[in-house]
């Protein structure tokens, strides 16, 4: 004699449609990519500035307030404080 229970737990979970996952899915990986593309125009950015710094003379870096050393820190997004050391 076979007897087969049945679990009220697997009835209680409800079924979404594959569809639905699909599109889950897709707009999770449009959410991946939309910061992956916002993280790789920020390191353009960066990549610009820190030429248009690297181009700059000693002179003109003083002038902005800044020196030779820093012009990375402030291509990535640094900031130099203004009050004296």
């Amino acid at each position: 004699m076979n007897t087969t229970m049945h679990s009220s737990a697997a009835t209680a979970i409800p079924h979404r449609p594959v569809q639905s996952q699909l599109s889950d899915a897709i707009n999770a990986l449009h959410a991946i990519l939309r910061s992956i593309e916002a993280w790789l125009a920020a390191r353009h950015r960066a990549t610009q500035d820190l030429d248009a710094l690297a181009g700059m003379s000693d002179r003109e870096l003083r002038d902005i307030g800044m020196n030779r050393a820093s012009t990375q820190f402030v291509a990535l997004g640094g900031r130099i404080r203004d009050y004296p050391f």
